[in-house]
């Protein structure tokens, strides 16, 4: 074979194989339990950075045996490289764009797509862009994937988020899934909940000035509804409501003072507030709005607890928003 048929040859190749891994993930086409999915996307909200870096490694060795994580070597770090399949010639590169303002991820993609391009071009034909930013990419960062993908006919280049990630989960077995978050959230969980496991909670969330015109609301009807939240969300704020009523009896211990318990109100109800205001949607607020509460223990025991005080909070119109108001 002569070497430009040679070249066609391994284009052709290059490009069906291109073809194939952009169709996939298919957007958030697989069913996931409600358990499971409540598990994953706090642990999105509770992982940033680092941290998330490594639940995608952990999520994509268990869905690709051949991906291959790339550390840091001395002065050559990673050469731009965070994890690598080479059955599928895919480059990843993860990112937490929280931590840079939009133009510097924007400068540092450059920098990052040249020296992979650089150091491993014959080995991959997709870069992979992966961010932990919940909401989804910045405009100017969606256009610079763009223009990249542009750069060459042999590299496609595309990002992946929560979804793209949240489909790669969803198909993994239950024993996957485990392994990287124990066991699924059920409603069993939620009949371990009682006054004193609450306790550690609640008395974390903060000593606030309470707000001495705040008034406590009847939660109007549709509430849930108004608030745009996930079947999964609104299934497992469903099983908070009914353990709500123990967040009332500790808040009403008589060694509890009045005060402390204002303060723990204003505390989630300021958290909230500020959530909103930095713009995120009502199911990613909910997320991380569960991922403060829960502090960091994402067992399923913490998980339940917290969805209790969450529901409690949200049921006296703390939080979230109300129908044709705020909450």
């Amino acid at each position: 074979m002569d070497a430009r048929r040679r070249r066609r040859t391994l284009a052709d190749a290059r490009s069906q194989t291109r073809s194939e891994w952009r169709a996939y993930p298919q957007g958030m086409a697989t069913p996931l339990a409600s358990g499971w999915e409540v598990k994953f996307r706090l642990a999105c909200a509770e992982r940033r950075g680092d941290a998330y870096q490594e639940l995608f490694a952990q999520v994509m060795e268990r869905r690709d045996p051949g991906f291959q994580r790339v550390r840091p070597w001395g002065n050559a770090g990673d050469r731009k490289n965070d994890g690598w399949s080479p059955a599928k010639r895919t480059l990843f590169q993860c990112y937490a764009p929280s931590t840079l303002t939009a133009a510097d991820l924007v400068a540092k993609l450059d920098d990052d797509y040249a020296g992979a391009i650089d150091y491993w071009e014959e080995y991959f034909d997709t870069w992979v862009f992966v961010h932990d930013d919940l909401q989804g990419m910045a405009p100017m960062v969606a256009k610079k994937i763009v223009e990249l993908d542009k750069k060459s006919d042999d590299v496609s280049c595309t990002a992946w988020g929560f979804a793209e990630l949240r489909e790669e989960f969803a198909q993994l077995h239950d024993a996957d899934r485990a392994a990287i978050l124990g066991p699924a959230l059920t409603p069993l969980d939620f009949l371990s909940v009682e006054a004193q496991t609450l306790k550690p909670l609640l008395d974390a969330l903060g000593h606030m000035a309470p707000d001495p015109a705040a008034a406590v609301a009847v939660v109007p009807p549709h509430k849930i509804q108004a608030n745009d939240l996930t079947p999964a969300q609104i299934d497992f704020l469903k099983l908070g409501a009914s353990r709500a009523p123990l967040v009332e009896q500790y808040l009403s211990q008589a060694y509890l003072l009045p005060s402390h318990a204002d303060e723990i109100a204003e505390a989630v109800s300021a958290h909230y507030k500020k959530l909103r205001a930095e713009g995120y949607a009502p199911a990613v607020t909910f997320d991380l709005l569960l991922a403060w509460v829960t502090g960091g223990a994402a067992d399923s025991s913490t998980v339940a607890n917290s969805l209790a005080i969450v529901a409690y909070f949200f049921e006296r119109c703390h939080i979230f928003e109300v129908p044709g108001g705020t909450g």
